[in-house]
């Protein structure tokens, strides 16, 4: 195509779905565990965001970010009716921080 038009030829990006959004979020979640883990981290302790953080796993923006994700999450997975606008926003910050601690060393 990039002959014929002289354009280059991008992937599409998935739709802004709920399914979307869980996938992001199962992903996000286990890239997050899998860098505690490394790190000798429990999750059931009461400091183990002030460990994360101090072992540069995330940032406090990030938790702040983790947290809005999770209650836009909760809300849609648990409404009868989607907003998708919300999703949309949603999976804009499950990318970003599924990109921040993935990068994160």
């Amino acid at each position: 195509m990039q002959n014929l038009f002289s354009i280059k030829s991008v992937e599409p990006k998935p739709a802004p779905t709920l399914e979307h959004l869980i996938v992001l979020w199962n992903r996000l979640e286990e890239t997050f565990k899998n860098r505690l883990d490394t790190a000798s981290i429990a999750r059931g302790t009461q400091f183990f965001w002030s460990a994360a953080i101090n072992e540069g796993i995330i940032t406090g923006e990030d938790v702040a970010l983790l947290t809005e994700l999770r209650k836009i999450r909760n809300k849609q997975v648990h409404s009868s009716t989607i907003d998708r606008k919300q999703v949309e926003y949603a999976i804009k910050l499950a990318e970003k921080l599924l990109k921040n601690i993935e990068n994160k060393d």
